[in-house]
């Protein structure tokens, strides 16, 4: 039987198709809501894990694919329906990709096997959960709050400094580990 953990992680990626299609259809609303749900599996799949001992091999590495599945599905919905700006989808699904792909390499590798998420990766993942979930509720009459078009492309230019930062910090350390464990050989 699937932990608890590991189902409120695939609830995130269940969800993904909903936030899309909602999207997609032009009811931000829902959307909005829908994403903002999802995103906060991110955070319950963790306290849950640790809370009751659930933390496994699996969940980690389930999760942050989770994340990037989430936010690649409802940033290419956006750019397609809403007009938000394509480098900032380009800067958030590159890193997704990267960051996979290395891992990938470092597993088949066999240099590497734990990749515990940064102070950065999780950073940059909290600020595009907020300036995603602000894109939307800008596009939307009844969160007057999220109208400014400046705040908001000020939280998507936010988001992507930290996202190309965590990468540049996640090269540093996977290199770091590798030049380390030569140095050692």
């Amino acid at each position: 039987m699937a932990k608890l953990a590991n189902r409120i992680t695939a609830l995130r990626m269940i969800l993904a198709p909903f936030v899309v299609a909602a999207i997609l259809s032009g009811r931000n609303v829902w959307a909005l809501w829908l994403f903002v749900a999802a995103a906060l599996t991110d955070y319950l799949d963790g306290v849950v894990a640790r809370q009751f001992g659930e933390v496994t091999k699996a969940g980690a590495y389930f999760d942050p694919i989770a994340d990037k599945f989430l936010m690649a599905c409802t940033l290419l919905a956006l750019v397609g329906a809403s007009g938000m700006p394509w480098w900032f989808a380009v800067v958030v699904v590159g890193n997704g990709v990267y960051i996979l792909a290395c891992a990938g390499v470092l597993i088949v590798r066999k240099r590497q096997d734990k990749f515990p998420p940064s102070m950065w990766g999780k950073t940059s993942m909290f600020a595009q959960f907020i300036a995603v979930a602000a894109w939307i509720a800008h596009g939307t009459l009844r969160f007057q709050a999220f109208h400014s078009t400046t705040l908001v492309m000020g939280m998507l230019w936010i988001a992507a400094v930290l996202t190309a930062w965590s990468a540049i910090h996640y090269t540093y350390q996977w290199c770091n580990v590798d030049f380390q464990r030569r140095l050692l050989a």
